[in-house]
């Protein structure tokens, strides 16, 4: 497995100049490999037309901006939304003496945000790859982080007076792998180039074409980057290799220094012609 592409501080570009999805050379707007609200730098320019742009803008936005709201403004995370029109408070459920639960909006600081991440089995395609938990190709289970320590987390309840606080938890399954495909996809037109990659099999799951999301994506259990790669400084990893026979496989993890779960994504083959040069050169 190779390392990331480049680990950034600051946005770097590369040029595109076609839609990487459909192909399209009008209407043409930069993309992000990955989403400039989780903290993505690697930007490819002119390479996302209106239409396509749109549908990805999507189910990343969904996430972003719903699932992950509370968890990215306690954390702090970047925004094209001004300071000042921010959200400042959340819901959260807090469990009174008498056993009911009451609904009350508390400032960020006080709220129990958590990162909703998705575990899930192995990809369609490739169920041999398997579990640690026995989950099977399509199968799932939604796997909530908390953002607060166990220390946070027993003070708030002292301030609330409760034993039990907690949240609801909103994510479209779907649309979250969708967004890790796009994530993996990009990033395999950064390394290799658009022209590089002779078919990408996941295209139309991103695009919504076609319902097989499960058959790119999926998870084995285990914690490959967060213990086989613990120099990684990226706050969000992308690692791409390919098989013997130009087969591109991304491994992507979300908060890396976390226990969060790692996805595998069946990106599509590699030419020939490139696939021939790198084995050539010993390229991961």
């Amino acid at each position: 497995m190779s390392r990331p592409t480049s680990v950034a501080s600051e946005t770097i570009r590369r040029y595109v100049g076609k839609c990487i999805y459909c192909q399209s050379t009008e209407n043409l707007q930069d993309e992000h490999c990955l989403a400039h609200s989780l903290g993505g730098f690697h930007l490819l320019e002119k390479a996302s037309c209106d239409k396509c742009g749109k549908i990805t803008g999507k189910f990343e936005g969904d996430y972003t901006r719903r699932s992950l709201l509370p968890a990215r403004t306690a954390l702090d995370m970047r925004s094209k939304r001004s300071k000042n029109k921010s959200t400042t408070e959340f819901p959260m459920w807090i469990k009174r003496d008498d056993g009911e639960r009451e609904l009350v909006n508390v400032p960020v600081k006080d709220h129990v945000s958590l990162i909703p991440l998705v575990e899930m089995g192995p990809p369609g395609v490739i169920p041999e790859w398997g579990h640690k938990d026995g989950l099977k190709s399509g199968e799932f289970k939604v796997h909530p982080f908390s953002v607060r320590s166990g220390e946070q987390i027993r003070d708030l309840r002292k301030k609330y007076k409760t034993d039990e606080l907690s949240v609801d938890i909103e994510i479209d399954v779907s649309g979250f792998c969708r967004m890790i495909a796009k994530i993996a996809y990009c990033h395999s037109v950064w390394k290799f180039g658009l022209g590089n990659i002779q078919e990408a099999f996941v295209l139309p799951a991103i695009l919504g074409t076609k319902e097989d999301i499960f058959q790119w994506v999926g998870s084995d259990g285990r914690q490959f980057i967060h213990e086989e790669m613990s120099s990684i400084k990226a706050d969000h990893t992308c690692l791409l290799r390919y098989d013997k026979t130009g087969k591109i496989v991304a491994r992507v993890k979300l908060f890396t220094k976390s226990l969060t779960p790692e996805y595998d994504v069946i990106i599509g083959r590699l030419t020939d012609r490139c696939h021939a040069l790198l084995s050539h050169l010993g390229a991961a």
